[in-house]
């Protein structure tokens, strides 16, 4: 994946000085956590982004935010704790904006 990305960066570089393409063959599962808010238009922007740079990834979605998962009623699963880990083999995962839970005290 790493090398994926420089290549695209060089691409990148390159491109001001014509027309170039950049093609990684090399398809790494990455835990994406799209979040809530403008957490999921990001996500889709990021995605594009990766694609449009010729980087195969195959994105494991996991939901987390304002919402319990419907199908385990809880805020972070077990399953997205495994995505987590299998992500961290590869050195990549993705959170996006997810409300940040404040708890009031009384006064």
């Amino acid at each position: 994946m790493r090398r994926c990305l420089l290549g695209a960066a060089s691409a990148v570089k390159a491109s001001a000085k014509g027309p170039q393409s950049f093609s990684c063959r090399e398809a790494s599962t990455v835990t994406l956590f799209p979040g809530d808010g403008i957490g999921p238009e990001i996500a889709d922007s990021v995605k594009k982004v990766y694609t449009a740079a010729g980087i195969d990834i195959d994105w494991d979605e996991q939901l987390v935010g304002t919402t319990a998962d419907p199908r385990t009623n809880s805020m972070v699963t077990r399953e997205n704790l495994d995505s987590v880990l299998v992500s961290a083999l590869q050195k990549m995962a993705l959170l996006c904006p997810v409300t940040t839970f404040s708890v009031h005290s009384p006064s």
